[in-house]
This record gives C-alpha cells, sequence and structure tokens, in this order.
C-alpha cells in the first residue's frame, strides 16, 4: 500500500514544481518526481535534538517542513525551478488575468503584527480534554493539558465537491508541528495568546 503522505506530496511537487528550463536532474517542462523532491528536501528535515539524525523519514516530511523549506529557497532556482516564483494566466473560463505570489503581501498597515520574521501560518493552541471538561462556546475555567504549535494548511473558506461540503469558512485544518515548550509568546509566532484560562478566537 502506498505511504499516502508521499503520495500528497507527489501531487503538490508534481503541480507545482514544473521545470521552466533544463534542470540537474531533468530536462525542461517535466515536473519534479518523488526521487526529485526527496533529494531537494532531505535538507528540510527536522533534527529536534540536532544530533544530525532527523525526527523520521523523508517519505514522512511534513507540510510545515516544505513550507519552511520554500520559504528559506524562495526565488532560488533549484533543479529547473524557482522557488514560489510568481505565476501569471488568464483564466479559461473568465477570461480574467490571474497571477499566484509567491510571498505573502501583507504590512503593518493592513493589521499584521511589526514582527521581522512573521510565522503567519504558525500558532500556539491549548490542548483540552473537552469531554471531562464539558467545554461549549461559552465554558470558562477550563483546564489546559498542554499547549501545542500548529500549522494552518490551507485557507478557511467554504469549499464543495460534487455538492458536498468540503471544507468550511468556521473550520480551521492544522497539522501539529509539536508542544509549545516556550509556553509564552515567540519572536517568530505568528499568533500566540496565552491566559491562565484559554479562550475561544472566532
Amino acid at each position: 500500500m502506498p505511504n499516502v503522505l508521499t503520495t500528497d506530496r507527489d501531487a503538490y511537487f508534481r503541480s507545482n514544481y514544473l521545470r521552466t528550463q533544463n534542470g540537474t536532474r531533468g530536462p525542461m517542462n517535466t515536473p519534479w518526481n518523488t526521487s526529485d523532491w526527496q533529494f531537494h528536501l532531505a535538507s528540510a528535515l527536522t533534527d529536534s535534538d540536532s544530533d544530525g539524525t532527523p525526527d523520521h523519514l523523508i517519505t514522512d516530511l511534513t507540510r510545515y517542513e516544505v513550507y519552511k523549506w520554500e520559504e528559506a529557497n524562495s526565488g532560488v532556482l533549484i533543479d529547473g525551478v524557482r522557488v514560489l516564483d510568481t505565476v501569471s494566466y488568464t483564466d479559461g473560463g473568465t477570461g480574467n488575468r490571474v497571477e499566484h505570489r509567491g510571498q505573502s503581501v501583507c504590512s503593518a498597515a493592513h493589521g499584521y503584527a511589526p514582527v521581522a520574521t512573521p510565522d503567519r501560518r504558525k500558532m500556539s493552541v491549548a490542548v483540552v480534554n473537552c469531554t471531562a471538561e464539558g467545554v461549549s462556546g461559552s465554558s470558562t475555567g477550563v483546564n489546559v493539558v498542554q499547549w501545542i504549535d500548529v500549522f494552518l494548511v490551507h485557507v478557511a473558506a467554504d469549499r464543495q465537491y460534487n455538492g458536498n461540503h468540503w471544507t468550511g469558512k468556521d473550520e480551521l485544518y492544522v497539522e501539529i508541528i509539536g508542544e509549545n515548550t516556550a509556553r509564552a509568546t515567540g519572536s517568530t509566532d505568528g499568533i500566540t495568546i496565552r491566559r491562565d484560562v484559554p479562550y475561544l478566537v472566532k
């Protein structure tokens, strides 16, 4: 049975990493395959204890590790692909000009915190035993079991597929990065809210 995570990564790199010129591992107009992204992103693996051995195999590469690798290599030409390059094209359905930017366009003027190196898609959240605490939207005095850091994997938006609910704008989809050992706001955290008692953010 194929590794689901690897298959997911295959689809991502096949769709977003098409060589615009001849690369070191493939010719122009060919996408990165499994061996290509595993070769290039080996350095992206987390080594939390700095012992020289990654925490997991390349086949278990996380979305957050891909995100951080792309951020670190933004604009760099690697194997025929310029990482996070701006892509412009004409929408075949509407005829409108569409532009995808590899880097976010944000500033303090738009309400973003003036952080030198913001990690806008990382949040520190409370882990709560909802059943034991009887949690509801207005609960107070809830015991926090632990604090963890999570990565927002995509924008919260209403999406449907074949008439079925896929995602909602009131839903957050995250990947767990790990335990928040700092237990305080970090200089590179995008959003970290800490109180003795957690509260819901709408």
